[in-house]
């Protein structure tokens, strides 16, 4: 028999439990419908994540000074994890919203493509373009950049054509940046968490090429236009030529100071920024003019990076509860790679950065091959909906023509691919 003190303390917990997992669903639910609320989701996650944890420290308060420390250092640990990844996001953000805001990637592909081309080489170009642009910087940076070149290319175009380049380009920004920690947040959160090394997601440069491929080739069929465009003598500034050159140099060194050294990638991407601003330093010094650099710092996403705390912090929350061990049982009742494909499909419809967290916090009994599914699971199925990535979402704002039934459209195509590159990277892992 347990006593009333038990009894009383299990019921809190339950109690607390339900309390911190309708926070949660609350949060999900805010995210989702943005639009229709009208509050982003930045705001809603940052509130319902901070006042779980309020909750959270309040409740073990009145256990005793020995729960509550148990708890606050809990929350220190997820403190430190999010400050790391803030960090190296601010990094990332800070040298890509220089390089657009200064028009030196859109005026290098300008100058790069042919005055004349047909349209299904232009798609090809731009879906090459958006795959390897989106590792070096994010898939949203790289989907905003294309789609910028596209409309003004392709003024004019046919609505079915405008569509099929802002599909292509937004599975190619997805595929582009799964394979290394600067290209998704969602393969950074899994590579800080010691899932996975950073040589064995290269691998995945396989299945996100081959993907990508099969795509362009459904995508080009029946395009037979052709695409003049007018070239213009615009000048790039050779300091900007210089930030470009360090950023590239800043991500080589973050991939062979790991390899090499184990050096944290956070730490290698601030240097790089130090670096950054000492060459514009001098710059000044040398031409008398003056880039305020620490303007470009406000163009980064901060409403990303507050959304990333707030979606993490729910989620430590549900983990110290115990609520995210429930999620593991999908793993228990069926095949492992199963569930990480079922996983995947879900990323279409709920944003994959929360889903991301909650298996990291959820102890899943998966072993390295376990892992590179799950981060192609998470990186490439939300290309299967266009609200299920955030490179959907941005070519959705750009391109009026596409609408969610107009994406829906491509849907099967994009899961047949999806299933394929799973399938791929089964093999190559």
């Amino acid at each position: 028999m347990y006593d009333a003190k038990i009894l009383k303390e299990l019921a809190m917990e339950n109690l607390l439990q339900l309390i911190v997992l309708g926070l949660f669903l609350v949060a999900f639910a805010a995210i989702i419908f943005e639009e229709k609320i009208g509050f982003e989701k930045y705001k809603t996650s940052m509130f319902f994540g901070l006042s779980a944890w309020c909750l959270l420290l309040i409740e073990e308060h009145f256990k005793g000074k020995e729960a509550f420390d148990k708890m606050e250092h809990a929350f220190h640990e997820y403190i430190l994890e999010i400050s790391m990844l803030w960090l190296f996001l601010i990094c990332a953000m800070t040298f890509v919203a220089y390089l657009d805001k200064r028009k030196w990637i859109e005026k290098v592909v300008m100058k790069t493509l042919p005055a004349q081309m047909s349209e299904k080489k232009f798609l090809f170009i731009m879906g090459a373009f958006t795959f390897l642009f989106s590792g070096v910087a994010d898939n949203l940076t790289a989907t905003l950049v294309a789609l910028s070149i596209v409309l003004v290319v392709m003024k004019g175009a046919a609505t079915d054509t405008l569509i099929r380049m802002a599909v292509m380009i937004v599975f190619a920004a997805n595929a582009g940046g799964l394979p290394l920690i600067t290209g998704d947040v969602t393969t950074l959160m899994i590579f800080v968490a010691g899932k996975i090394h950073m040589v064995e997601l290269l691998r995945l440069y396989v299945p996100a090429l081959i993907t990508s491929l099969v795509l362009y080739v459904y995508l080009a069929r029946g395009m037979n236009g052709s695409i003049t465009i007018k070239k213009e003598s615009a000048s790039i500034n050779p300091l900007d030529t210089k930030i470009a050159v360090i950023f590239i140099l800043s991500i080589a060194c973050i991939l062979a100071g790991h390899v090499a050294f184990h050096l944290p990638p956070m730490l290698v991407f601030l240097t790089g920024l130090s670096v950054m601003f000492l060459v514009i330093a001098h710059d000044k010094i040398k031409t008398k003019n003056e880039v305020k650099v620490l303007e470009y710092v406000q163009h980064v996403e901060f409403d990303a990076l507050f959304f990333f705390l707030g979606v993490l912090l729910l989620v430590g929350a549900l983990k110290e509860v115990e609520l995210l061990g429930k999620l593991a049982m999908l793993y228990e009742v069926m095949d492992p790679t199963l569930a990480t494909f079922f996983i995947g499909i879900l990323s279409a419809v709920v944003d994959n950065i929360p889903i991301t967290a909650a298996m990291l916090k959820a102890d899943l009994p998966l072993d390295e091959v376990g892992w590179m599914l799950m981060t192609y699971a998470v990186g490439i199925g939300g290309s299967i909906l266009v609200i299920g990535s955030a490179a959907g979402v941005v070519a959705m704002s750009k391109v009026k023509e596409l609408t969610f039934g107009a994406y829906l459209k491509y849907t099967p195509v994009v899961f047949l691919v999806y299933t394929l590159g799973l399938g791929i990277t089964y093999i190559v892992a």
